[in-house]
């Protein structure tokens, strides 16, 4: 029997554990405040942005969403930094356009690269000290598919389709440091087929919907779908499957409570002495 994830129900009973911690913040006069630049011409930048808002508001953090339409990108960094600067401020993140051509992705390392690594609580950047959200969630929902399938993820081989993507990459990273079998694929992989074939665990963060068939994969395997904001897997795979995350409804909203996460954890960070203490 397939187990189909669900994403959104894992994030509410997460989320109340995280408005217990804030809760404690702003009893000691903290407020966690988070501010997320974005595209406001990128429809899928408006979406993400306004689920992230809707979800800060409920475990009672702050939220503010800047909207960018300049052109000239030393604008940009120069709004990015002058959030670096505000005490009040302990998470900054920028949101990747869906489209490429957007003035944010043409120029994305520089922009991510303005970001104080102490409050880049979405780890975008090398020297950020939290996980990347979206990698955090995938780990966290390969925590789950082990203990709810009662399997043993160590001797599993992993492939992680994406591997050289924002998420792909951070993630093989974390996979092998925690001593697991892991291949990656990308496009230029040939018979990705047979590779995927093989995969225990199949992660896949291509961002091509569809790409992943049902003859690409072996009966019960478990599959962590990454692909936004339509999946990479065709549903018919889900009929061969153990494990799996859909699209819509899986990875992202465990996402946005990873992203929540790390925003907590920077205020009990920046504020450390008794606070974390007593969280």
């Amino acid at each position: 029997m397939v187990i189909i994830f669900d994403g959104r129900v894992f994030a509410e009973s997460k989320k109340k554990l995280l408005r217990s911690k804030v809760d404690n913040l702003l009893k000691h006069g903290v407020t966690p405040a988070l501010v997320s630049i974005y595209s406001d011409r990128d429809p899928g930048s408006v979406l993400y942005t306004r689920i992230k808002v809707k979800a800060a508001e409920e475990i009672g953090a702050k939220f503010f969403a800047v909207a960018v339409a300049e052109k000239e990108i030393a604008k940009i960094i120069k709004i990015v930094k002058s959030f670096n600067t505000d005490p009040k401020i302990y998470g900054l993140m920028v949101q990747h356009p869906s489209h490429k051509e957007d003035v944010i992705s043409y120029n994305w390392v520089k922009i991510i690269g303005a970001i104080n690594p102490k409050k880049d609580v979405d780890g975008l950047t090398e020297k950020s000290p939290y996980t990347s959200a979206t990698v955090k969630a995938v780990l966290t929902i390969l925590d789950y598919a082990e203990k709810v399938l009662k399997i043993d993820l160590k001797g599993k081989k992993f492939v992680v389709i994406g591997d050289r993507g924002m998420v792909g990459r951070p993630l093989i990273t974390e996979l092998v440091g925690m001593r697991y079998e892991v291949r990656g694929c990308n496009s230029e992989t040939k018979n990705m087929g047979q590779v995927t074939q093989n995969a225990d665990i199949l992660i896949s963060a291509a961002g091509k919907p569809g790409l992943i068939k049902k003859d690409m994969v072996k009966e019960d395997v478990v599959i962590i779908d990454v692909g936004s904001p339509r999946g990479d897997v065709d549903p018919e795979v889900a009929r061969r499957v153990k494990f799996i995350t859909p699209v819509p409804g899986g990875v992202g909203p465990v996402t946005v409570v990873c992203l929540l996460e790390n925003l907590v954890e920077a205020c009990y960070t920046t504020r450390d002495t008794h606070l974390s203490g007593s969280s």
